[in-house]
């Protein structure tokens, strides 16, 4: 299984938590460093991410499959490319 993250120039989509009282709560959607997008576990589930993304940022994403390296809580995402 391939998984994907949707890359807009060298920034990604996934979720940006705003902070109250050192809680995280309400996620936006933004752009986020590699370790923190959002995946996709196949290419076809990335394009319709792309999709949506480009209707709530009203930016081009493009998919790029990933690989993980490591384990457990050092587990790491780069891109396969």
């Amino acid at each position: 299984m391939s998984w994907y993250v949707l890359a807009h120039d060298a920034q990604y989509f996934g979720l940006i938590w705003e902070l109250f009282n050192g809680s995280p709560r309400r996620p936006r959607s933004g752009l986020v460093d590699l370790q923190h997008a959002q995946l996709s576990c196949s290419l076809g589930a990335a394009r319709v991410e792309a999709r949506r993304a480009r209707g709530i940022l009203g930016l081009e994403f493009q998919p790029v499959p990933i690989r993980f390296e490591g384990r457990g809580p050092e587990t790491r995402i780069l891109r396969a490319d």
